[in-house]
This record gives structure tokens, C-alpha cells and sequence, in this order.
């Protein structure tokens, strides 16, 4: 018998079968068991109902799947060409570290209207994925782009403009939760 199904007190295991089964081996029982008095039988009968599969359960359930986001990527870098008058900070007001570089992602505004700062996501660009995290915002003047924190000026321009596919993860998708500050 697996582990986790309900027994009723005739050790038929309820929540295994579907309703027409229990039905079938419940009349089946009845068969063998005359004796089973009809306040006992609609008592089976209900828990039965009450108590859903364990594969319905998951099948039932539809989880949806985030909106991947076709965008435009970019790169930028903390110094004041490319940012405000506060590079080292993020608009979430994270202090950039090196361990940031690479990971660090700002979201133009309209798709930032539909995520928190911390969001983590996944960034599929050039055939590799990176697993990212929205912690700042860009310029008002562009829309469905992001930026990605790198190093330096020469990389952030080498880097140049991709396309990209960027997939938010759900909260059990999302690597272990670390402090990024």
C-alpha cells in the first residue's frame, strides 16, 4: 500500500480511487460485509468524496508559467556616463560590488511596472542562460529593453545590442535567497 493514502475503518484506501471505483469497490464490499449499517456506508461514501486523490490533486492544479519577455539587451556600467549622479548605487539602492558584475540587471520601465526590485530572472542571450536579478531602473525613453551590469566601459561596449529572452522565475525556480548588498 503506498505511503500518505487515507484508510476508512473497512482498510479500503479513499483517496487512491476515482469516485466511480470507490462506488464499484464499495458495492463490491457491501457484497462481502451485509452486516454494514446505511449511516456507515453514506459515512464511507462521503469521506470518499471529501478526500481527493493524491494524482488529482497535482492534475487538477495549473500552474502558470511565467511571460518570457523578448528583449532587447544592452550593457552598462557603474560610472557617471552611463548611470546618474550616483554610480555605485542601484535604483533600489544597492551598493555595486564586483560580485554584482554580470548579474545585476536594470529593467526599462515598462516591463519594471510588473516586477519588484529582487525579482530574479532568467536571461537567455547568444545561446547561453544567466540567471539574473532586477535591481535597477533605466532611462524613461526606452522601452522592452534591459541593461546588464558589467565591469567596465570597454566590455559594456563590446557587449553591443542583443536580443534576448528573459523568463521570470517563479519563487521555487529561484536559486537558494542570498543577500545581493
Amino acid at each position: 500500500m503506498a505511503k500518505g493514502i487515507c484508510m476508512d475503518f473497512l482498510d479500503v484506501p479513499v483517496g487512491r480511487y476515482g469516485t466511480a471505483e470507490f462506488i464499484e469497490r464499495y458495492a463490491r464490499l457491501r457484497m462481502e460485509l451485509p452486516s454494514l449499517s446505511l449511516t456507515a456506508a453514506c459515512l464511507v461514501l462521503f469521506t470518499a468524496l471529501l478526500i481527493p486523490s493524491p494524482m488529482g490533486i497535482e492534475a487538477g492544479i495549473k500552474t502558470a508559467r511565467p511571460k518570457p519577455h523578448k528583449v532587447t539587451v544592452t550593457a552598462y556600467t557603474n560610472v557617471e556616463a552611463c548611470t546618474d549622479s550616483t554610480p555605485n548605487e542601484t535604483a533600489s539602492l544597492l551598493q555595486i560590488k564586483p560580485r554584482h558584475y554580470g548579474k545585476i540587471i536594470a529593467l526599462s520601465r515598462d516591463l519594471a511596472k510588473q516586477y519588484r526590485f529582487g525579482d530574479q530572472f532568467e536571461l537567455r542571450l547568444n545561446g547561453r542562460t544567466h540567471i539574473v536579478e532586477y535591481q535597477d531602473l533605466m532611462n524613461k525613453r526606452f522601452k522592452n529593453r534591459i541593461d546588464l551590469l558589467l565591469p567596465s566601459v570597454r566590455k559594456s561596449l563590446k557587449f553591443g545590442v542583443n536580443e534576448g529572452v528573459l523568463i521570470p522565475l517563479d519563487r521555487q525556480d529561484r536559486k537558494p535567497a542570498r543577500r545581493m548588498g
